[in-house]
């Protein structure tokens, strides 16, 4: 039987071992006999696994019957918890209430686990058990994927030593700087080493991949090979050489071969196999360097690997007469001098030299230790959930989408592929060995509580400020007696992220970039935060570990930077200005930086400390951040991701492509899978190929940022003092035309950037940034495009100017103020009025489209022409009315009949009509409901209301109840037993509307909700606005709208995340755009489980459940504005 079978089957005995689930006393003993023995019985006998995986496959009856009696036990203990009172000092005891919520130190986590008694820790890791148990593996001796492990090593062991040509990579050969002409003696491996999650047995489902490193012969790599990427010509020569001979060796055992980057890096393919009897393994074989091939001293992050990644000004042919004087000795210290330091083009080195090394540590490690593994596996769960981890695709999906196509959609499957440059399997486990390191892991924790002290390790942000740093333990063998690592300083001088392995030399953290790790440490919080109290732990173990984001909903803002086709900004700008000033030094200079330009040919550009379109997103990103300063908490660049199902001929074509740019037509191969590639490729196939690559460069690079709310709309970017002359000059470099001098109320000057937009746009004020800032940095002909304003058409009138909705709410909200002064002034009433509260979707402006106002009620011949702007048709035929509550002081002589309270009031509406009418003029129009005030422009609803209004209103419900069942009892009998329909339309029960102070509730709590987050309102009114164009409106009301929405903000669409912003119309910021809240609430409709209950309008005392037809509009709805997605979506 699968193996989540069989983990699910011994999971309860695990619970009862751990004691992570006790049942009271009191709960047992409150157990029928028969209960006691059923529940005995599905726990009887530890061999209920064995029996399960060993016994007869027929019987299938039987293990249908084990399984129904596990699935019942497991239920019976659920609820068992369910019903237990939290004992200790838990999250919701006293004792945490007195004594606050801060937690001290890393693992102050005595609350925690003393809490691992009570229901929420019980059901939480009752589920975390479910999540462990279909996110292992299985590792028998005896599977298919040991058995091809051992003939692949076999088969690489045996492989003859012979020449093979470099011109079988000769594209790949010369993007690096190589000859093609060169040839090689390729000899066995050294060793064949499984390294990675599978030989730590840490493999997390979906990905189940097994790596293998095959290490390069000893006499294979020069001592030199480590400078100019001649490493990495060597490495893939070989790794096409072990392609061939294992094509050779057997196709059907192996399988189909692709060629994918390891950790993006275009320069360090690997070579994945897809074995058919690996039972769904995949096989990614790492040629890898010894531990011992080259010097360490050499690889240390501020040494140069590249010889063609200098400074601008480097001295060429024009040498100084000093140093000319002193002789070569001191003119070749100066060239050294001039190098760049190569720390990215280091560290993947050290990363292929060290793996065996790692893999034997963190196995070590991790098996003496079962919980520090099953940490490790939530962890790379939560890291795949939440985007911060690439998620390789699966072997189907890879066969299906072809070469360019290889990396899912990150709209439809989370981030996918795009995911990478963050956090990895590596980091993970180098996190999980220094809490272990550190004394912070105890055998007695449970595994919820590893993956808490590993999360707050990784949200704590002093520490990895000050740079992470594993204990040094050298290893046995070719790391024994090895130099002193460089200082942590050194580190962190050419690395934004610093996490230092156990050797001291190598960075595990290289490829993560400060936008990356700031968006873990921001998911890290938010995670804690969610399980340290959680209100449902079903919903709270859901979103940390089940809900899958996508980047729509991941960021507050998304823009989509394009560079011009075929530009190598930002290498070729720094390049150009150093030969422009050799050029200067005299003819033998320029002539000298013209020869070093040809001969770092498309290799010195594409590929120098790093790949080219790795260096633009890194600055892409820096640019953005240093943009929008403090405005932004969180700016990251999606990595574009490299294709991951190209042939293994396309190394002739050049480096891996990215998968927007891989070549989509198959390549013809024979029955055994053979590409016919016994020659190079033609020069007009690898001419194409070049230009592809050169296409590459420019593709699209996609950021993402969560900003502030209060802080993301200020229309002033505050710079350096003026008499700070290099940060105001830093800041007038960098702002250019947009920066200026202003003196301020206390007398300071400083340099400004200021914002000049309508109020109605304060929300696009981030994309103006970008925009500026992109012309300015980036090369000519860059563009850049938002999303935050895309549906903005939606919330306007096509017969009003831009920004007249914004105007006309005003207008309202200054009528309404106008009226209620008026109202409380009235003399000669039998009842004062004492209080005045708009209840129009208008006031708490999420109105869809709010009334312009009228000339014919009231309002100006000028403000009607701004209301047309200019359009024929532009003022509205007929105008919708704004209810405002009008409450009368309190008084003993209302009567108590329903009927006869009904008059009375309607008696004083007529006293309130005249007495509008006769001091200040207004076209008043009375009815036995409601008043209708005509008043600049705008109609108003007058709804009175007393103290009595409720007493009446319960009385009447009451009195149409009965009458409405005996109605019912004789209708009954009239049909023979019969019953007929319930309510009808007239029958006198109440409405929602019919209630003056739930309406006034509503209109509180909306307010209080759009106060609090300046993305509800316009969030709601897109929402309105959708419901309304899929002709839902008789279905949905305007409330429920709300609502729903309010619903979304409170984490109802997306649990655990904070309440997103969104447009600006007012002094605050903003965030999420109203797309992403829509988008939210839309999929909150959609929701299966609230489309099962009925959507609860629980503030207006209504249970309405949606007619299916509403249902399938929705599911229709919710594909369409899916179309609203991340990168993709930008396009």
């Amino acid at each position: 039987m699968a193996p989540m079978k069989a983990g699910a089957a011994t999971a309860p005995a695990e619970l009862y071992d751990d004691d992570d689930v006790v049942a009271s006393d009191d709960e047992l003993q409150s157990m029928s006999d028969d209960q006691l023995e059923g529940l005995g019985d599905a726990f009887e006998g530890d061999d209920l696994g064995d029996d399960l995986v060993g016994g007869d496959d027929g019987d299938e009856d039987a293990g249908e019957d084990e399984d129904t009696g596990d699935e019942d036990a497991r239920a019976r203990l659920k609820e068992a918890a369910r019903r237990q009172q939290p004992a200790g000092p838990g999250p919701k005891s006293a004792a945490a209430a007195a004594g606050g919520s801060k937690l001290s130190g890393l693992v102050s986590d005595t609350a925690f686990m003393l809490q691992a008694e009570t229901s929420d820790a019980a059901l939480l890791q009752i589920e975390a058990d479910e999540l462990l148990s279909e996110t292992r593996v299985g590792y028998s001796k005896n599977s298919g994927v040991e058995a091809v492990l051992a003939r692949l090593k076999d088969a690489l062991m045996s492989m003859p030593e012979h020449q093979v040509p470099m011109s079988i990579a000769k594209g790949f050969v010369e993007a690096l700087g190589g000859n093609p002409k060169d040839s090689l003696t390729v000899k066995p491996p050294a060793a064949v080493t499984l390294v990675g999650s599978y030989a730590a047995r840490a493999v997390a489902r979906p990905d189940t991949t097994v790596d293998v490193a095959v290490q390069l012969p000893t006499d294979f790599l020069a001592p030199k090979a480590h400078l100019n990427h001649r490493y990495h010509v060597q490495r893939a020569v070989y790794l096409l050489a072990v392609a061939r001979h294992l094509r050779d060796v057997s196709y059907s055992l192996f399988g189909e071969q692709r060629i994918e980057a390891l950790h993006g890096d275009p320069a360090r393919p690997a070579l994945v196999l897809q074995p058919p009897k690996a039972e769904g393994f995949s096989l990614r074989l790492l040629p890898v360097a010894a531990p011992s091939a080259f010097a360490l001293p050499r690889l240390a992050p501020d040494r140069n690997g590249v010889r063609s990644h200098c400074k601008a000004a480097a001295a060429g042919g024009g040498k100084s007469p000093a140093a000319a004087a002193a002789g070569p000795m001191m003119a070749d210290d100066q060239q050294q001098q001039q190098l760049l330091p190569t720390p990215h083009y280091n560290a993947g080195i050290l990363e292929d030299m060290l793996l065996p090394v790692h893999a034997a540590r963190l196995k070590a490690v991790l098996s003496a230790s079962p919980r520090l593994l099953d940490g490790l596996l939530l962890l790379k769960v939560w890291a795949r959930q939440h985007g911060l981890m690439a998620t390789r695709p699966g072997r189907e999906a890879a066969q299906a989408a072809g070469p360019g196509g290889a990396s899912t959609s990150p709209a439809a499957t989370g981030f996918g592929a795009s995911a990478g440059g963050c956090l990895d399997g590596c980091v993970l486990a180098m996190l999980v060995l220094l809490l272990s390191e550190r004394n912070k892991m105890a055998a007695s924790m449970t595994v919820l509580q590893v993956f808490r002290a590993a999360l707050q390790l990784l949200a704590d942000g002093p520490a990895w400020t000050k740079g992470l740093v594993l204990a040094r333990q050298e290893a046995d063998g070719a790391m024994k007696n090895t130099p002193t690592p460089p200082p942590l300083q050194t580190f962190k001088a050419h690395f934004p992220v610093v996490f230092v392995d156990f050797t001291g030399w190598l960075n595990v953290a290289s490829h993560m970039t400060r936008g990356s790790l700031a968006h873990a440490q921001l998911l890290a919080r938010r995670t804690l935060d969610i399980l340290n109290a959680p209100a449902d732990p079903d919903e709270a173990f859901a979103a940390a570990l089940l809900t899958t984001s996508s980047p729509a909903a991941a960021f507050d803002y998304h823009w989509r930077v394009t560079l011009p086709p075929g530009v190598a900004w930002p290498v070729v700008k720094a390049a150009a200005a150093g030969q422009q000033q050799q050029a200067e030094a005299g003819e033998d200079g320029g002539q000298e930086a013209a020869a070093a330009g040809a001969e770092a040919g498309v290799g010195g550009v594409v590929c120098r400390d790093r790949a080219l379109w790795r260096e633009q997103e890194a600055q892409i990103e820096l640019i953005v951040r240093q943009a929008l300063s403090d405005r932004a908490k969180v700016v990251r660049v999606l990595r574009r991701p490299l294709a991951t199902g190209a042939n293994v001929r396309d190394l002739a074509r050049g480096l891996v492509p990215l998968a927007a740019a891989a070549d989509p037509s198959p390549k013809p191969t024979d029955d055994n899978g053979d590409d016919d590639d016994e020659g190079p490729a033609d020069d007009d196939a690898t001419t194409d190929y070049a230009h592809q690559e050169l296409q590459a460069a420019a593709r699209s690079v996609w950021v993402g940022a969560v900003l502030d709310p209060l802080a993301a709309s200020r229309l002033v970017d505050v710079g350096p003092a003026a008499d700070d002359g290099p940060a105001a000059a830093r800041f007038r470099r960098f702002w250019g035309e947009k920066a200026e001098l202003r003196r301020w109320q206390d007398g300071k000057i400083t340099e400004t950037a200021v914002w000049e937009v309508a109020p109605h746009e304060r929300h696009l004020i981030p994309d103006l940034i970008l925009q500026h800032v992109v012309r300015r940095h980036l090369p000519p002909g860059s563009a850049v495009a938002s999303a935050a304003g895309c549906l903005d058409w939606a919330l306007a009138c096509q017969a009003v100017p831009p920004g007249a909705d914004l105007a006309a709410s005003r207008a309202a909200e200054a009528a309404v103020d106008k009226l209620a002064k008026q109202l409380r002034g009235l003399d000669g009433l039998a009842l004062k009025v004492v209080g005045v509260q708009p209840l129009s979707a208008v006031a708490r402006g999420t109105a869809p489209l709010p009334p312009q106002p009228h000339p014919l009620a009231g309002g100006s011949a000028a403000a009607a022409a701004d209301a047309a702007g200019g359009v024929s048709g532009g003022i509205p035929r007929c105008l919708d009315p704004l209810e405002v509550l009008v409450t009368l002081e309190n008084s003993g002589r209302w009567p108590d009949d329903p009927t006869a309270f009904r008059k009375m009031k309607a008696a004083l509406g007529l006293q309130l009509a005249g007495a509008l009418a006769s001091s200040y003029s207004h076209h008043v129009v009375a009815s036995e409901e409601s008043l209708d005030v005509l008043l600049d422009g705008f109609a108003f609803r007058l709804v009175l209301y007393s103290g009595r209004d409720e007493a009446m209103l319960t009385k009447a419900a009451s009195t149409a109840a009965a009458v409405a069942a005996a109605a019912a009892a004789t209708a009954t009998v009239a049909n023979g037993g019969v019953a007929s329909g319930g309510p009808t339309l007239g029958s006198g029960l109440l409405s929602p509307e019919e209630s003056p102070l739930l309406l006034s509730w509503h209109h509180g709590l909306v307010s209080l909700v759009g106060g609090a987050n300046s993305a509800f309102a316009p969030a709601a009114r897109l929402a309105g606005r959708w419901v309304a164009a899929h002709m839902m409106s008789n279905h949905i009301g305007p409330q429920a709208v709300e609502l729903v929405t309010a619903a979304a903000f409170a984490g109802a669409g997306s649990p655990g995340a904070p309440p997103p912003g969104s447009r600006l119309t007012g002094a605050s910021g903003g965030g999420r755009c109203c797309c992403s809240m829509c988008l939210y609430t839309v999929v909150l409709l959609y929701c299966r489980e609230v489309l099962r209950i009925g959507i609860s309008v629980g503030f207006l005392g209504v249970m309405e459940t949606i007619p299916r037809m509403v249902l399938e509009a929705l599911e229709v709805g919710v594909a369409e504005i899916g179309g609203v997605r991340g990168p993709a979506g930008l396009g």
